[in-house]
């Protein structure tokens, strides 16, 4: 073997060496790369499940508020229908024409009658053209 084939063959042995290292560096990288990337997605699917059972407790927390106030309206209509079974309601529709300065005006009043002792009627108005 000639001294220039030693040379050749001992300059391919070190690209090749060099080459070989810088890939195992690459692939080390990109595994590192990896392991963050999956450590940073375990961090985030745990937040994810956090904030969803933090959203779970609100919403069951909200439902009892809304059960108890269902409970109170229910306990409320027992108590009225109870107490006061005659009542009812008629409903009465006044139109009143009204001279203004700026022609005619028309008033629109609902009556509301509760047929119950001591309780007239309660009077709301709106104007309209």
């Amino acid at each position: 073997m000639t001294r220039f084939e030693k040379l050749t063959l001992t300059f391919s042995a070190i690209t090749i060496a060099i080459t070989l290292a810088a890939t195992v560096y690459f692939i080390g990288s990109l595994n590192e790369r990896v392991n963050i990337l999956v450590k940073e997605k375990e961090d985030f699917d745990q937040q994810k499940i956090e904030l969803i059972a933090q959203i779970n407790n609100l919403i069951n927390e909200k439902l009892e508020v809304v059960s108890e106030y269902e409970t109170r309206i229910a306990l409320l209509e027992n108590v009225a229908n109870e107490e006061l079974p005659e009542v009812r309601k008629d409903l009465v529709f006044l139109v009143q024409q009204t001279r203004g300065t700026n022609g005619h005006k028309t008033m629109v009043c609902m009556e509301e009658k509760y047929f119950v002792p001591k309780v007239n009627y309660k009077k709301s108005c709106r104007v309209g053209s």
